[in-house]
């Protein structure tokens, strides 16, 4: 299992991922009872007992009382917050995007997973948040007027799951992109990543009728509202709220963000400085248009300024 988790417990976005194998060697014994391993079924059946093994194995009582602790309180309080707020300051757009499908896929446990995790850290489901959820996908097609949903065993199997289809032609053309001389990103792009230019139909979130939207992998699992970082983008910095939502960013934004900025004095969200400027004073007036993740799971710490050039996720 790999997941990134602070010091106070998994925070927002945390994404997990379980990776099992599970090798056998069994042998046919009089009067026992054998599955036949090459049935698919059975195989599903053996990596679930295994999951379920695992899982009991590596379980920390501590962290299920403190679960149900949470899950108590929140009950309690979700009937004193209804009646402290007529609705949700904003509903922010969730979005997800599928290039390609095949009957080897099939996207509705993700998608119903996903949607159900982001509801639960949601207005009304959950306490502390004041950001109600509405959620898409993009499907990507060659003629967006001539989609039909019904011939779109994907897309039906995500309607299905909750979320609103959206048929999306390629964004961008490859002719049209301009680069500085050495650049290699137009010359790329097709062969890049697993879907080449076909996942630029992410920049169709850009189009959402909504004041703030998000747009997600579809193996993405949220354990916490995005609250301090919505409020960023919705309040002014000369508001109340502004001010106090850059305050709390200071404790999210990732220390490269601060490094691209100057040459830093310590970690900045631990008293470091910029220019002797503190993270604080950094963030105190500043308006954010977008906020993205970085790809801290797949650094190598052995490698020398990995740290410093942590890749895009996403």
């Amino acid at each position: 299992f790999a997941c990134s988790y602070s010091k106070d417990g998994p925070r927002f976005g945390t994404i997990c991922h379980s990776n099992i194998i599970v090798r056998t060697n069994a042998a046919v014994k009089k009067n026992m009872i054998y599955l036949n391993l090459n049935k698919p079924t059975y195989r599903r059946l053996l990596i679930a007992i295994a999951f379920v093994s695992i899982t009991i194995r590596n379980w920390d009582d501590k962290e299920l009382i403190r679960a149900f602790r949470d899950a108590s309180r929140r009950a309690k309080s979700v009937t004193s917050s209804a009646t402290t707020t007529d609705g949700p300051i904003s509903t922010v757009a969730y979005a997800i995007s599928i290039t390609k499908c095949s009957a080897k896929i099939n996207p509705f446990d993700a998608a119903a997973v996903l949607k159900r995790s982001i509801q639960l850290n949601s207005w009304p489901k959950h306490p502390k948040s004041q950001y109600a959820s509405e959620f898409y996908a993009f499907v990507l097609t060659s003629d967006a007027t001539q989609y039909k949903l019904q011939s779109d065993r994907c897309g039906t199997l995500l309607s299905l799951a909750g979320w609103k289809i959206i048929p999306q032609e390629e964004q961008v053309f490859r002719n049209l992109i301009k680069e500085p001389p050495g650049s290699i990103l137009k010359s790329g792009i097709a062969k890049n990543g697993c879907c080449g230019i076909s996942e630029l139909i992410k920049l169709a979130t850009y189009k959402l009728p909504h004041e703030i939207a998000v747009h997600l992998d579809l193996d993405t699992l949220l354990t916490n509202p995005f609250d301090e970082l919505y409020n960023v983008m919705h309040f002014p910095p000369n508001t109340d709220e502004g001010k106090q939502a850059r305050k709390e960013l200071v404790q999210v934004v990732a220390p490269t963000d601060f490094n691209r900025r100057s040459n830093v004095v310590g970690h900045p969200s631990r008293g470091g400085s910029v220019n002797d400027t503190t993270a604080r004073e950094l963030l105190a007036n500043i308006v954010v248009d977008a906020f993205y993740t970085k790809d801290y799971n797949m650094v190598d710490p052995r490698k020398k300024g990995c740290v410093e050039h942590v890749g895009v996720q996403g």
